[in-house]
């Protein structure tokens, strides 16, 4: 059998009062402590989703001049493959 430990509790109304005030105030300090702690993370998650939203903004930023690129990099193409029709038809047609 594994020994109990039995705590007394208070008999007299102030005494049982005053304890249970006093268990009030630690629960309230904890949570005091649990708030400060989730409005600190509240903040690094503010940081982070900023973060986020500039990489993203830049990111959005590249792709449009990716975009840009590759469009005019087609068109080159397509402008070469044409002079490469041209030049063929003309060779065929000696």
């Amino acid at each position: 059998m594994s020994d109990a430990t039995i705590i007394s509790f208070p008999e007299r109304a102030e005494d049982r009062l005053r304890h249970a005030l006093r268990r009030l105030d630690e629960a309230l300090a904890e949570q005091r402590q649990a708030v400060g702690a989730w409005r600190g993370e509240l903040g690094n998650l503010a940081d982070a989703t900023t973060q986020l939203d500039g990489s993203l903004s830049a990111f959005r930023d590249n792709l449009q001049h990716l975009a840009v690129a590759a469009r005019d990099v087609d068109a080159e193409a397509k402008r070469l493959g044409r002079t490469a029709n041209l030049m063929l038809r003309l060779t065929q047609d000696r």
